[in-house]
């Protein structure tokens, strides 16, 4: 689901932890710029009840829908919640008449074998992306 002002506000504390817990290191952004980039953003979040499973934050870059952050609570990957949330950013863009869906991840990051079953191909290679980190792959979805 796409959360709304208030869901934001009420979800916040959930995502933040779920996003300390997925990202270290130069992947993760001070409190501040998460807190800018989720309420600017369009959130898409999976719920249990009340609790939240995972979520993704959508920003623009350049004109292109970018997922900022996509992280699922460690207790609940690989139970298919980052693949629906995916999912329903590609339904989003579509219905948005958007041509495509970036991301940017780390070359060592298992993910990657998710976003290929779904569609995405790496269109650049960002060496020093991640700093000391590692480097990075821009991705891109066509819608």
């Amino acid at each position: 689901m796409i959360l709304d002002d208030f869901t934001k506000t009420v979800c916040h504390d959930q995502c933040f932890k779920i996003y300390q817990e997925a990202f270290t290191g130069l992947e993760c952004a001070p409190k501040h710029v998460f807190d800018l980039e989720y309420y600017q953003g369009t959130v898409f979040a999976r719920f249990i009840g009340n609790q939240v499973d995972g979520f993704a934050i959508v920003a623009r870059r350049m004109g292109v829908p970018y997922i900022w952050a996509i992280a699922v609570r460690e207790e609940m990957r690989g139970k298919g919640i980052g693949g629906d949330i995916l999912d329903r950013i590609g339904d989003w863009a579509k219905q948005n008449r958007e041509d495509a869906v970036e991301l940017t991840v780390k070359t060592d990051n298992p993910a990657q074998l998710l976003y290929f079953r779904k569609g995405w191909r790496v269109v650049n290679y960002i060496g020093g992306f991640y700093g000391d980190a590692g480097d990075g792959l821009l991705m891109r979805r066509m819608i």
